[in-house]
């Protein structure tokens, strides 16, 4: 059961550090490149990075295993971010 919950908690750090990065990536490449196709190779390593940063995430916390709390807590730490702290951080743009 512990297992469990710091999986969740690590997630959730997880969720919310990968909206972190997307509201860098979008503030600082998307306002440079914003109708070029250098816009979707941004995309792509963005892309990449989240998962690499998930599944480094996954195998830190549970050894690679795949559950639903697992999701749960990605999407409540994506939340989180945009409902709540994204206005702090937009303050500052």
């Amino acid at each position: 059961m512990l297992l469990e919950i710091k999986s969740f908690l690590i997630m959730i750090a997880g969720g919310f550090a990968i909206s972190i990065l997307y509201d860098i990536y979008r503030w600082l490449w998307l306002a440079k490149y914003q109708r070029s196709w250098l816009k979707h190779v941004g995309d792509l390593i963005f892309s990449l990075l989240a998962t690499i940063i998930v599944i480094g995430l996954l195998l830190y916390s549970n050894w690679g295993e795949l559950r639903l709390y697992i999701f749960f807590g990605l999407g409540i730490g994506i939340f989180i971010y945009f409902k709540i702290t994204r206005v702090i951080f937009a303050y500052f743009h």
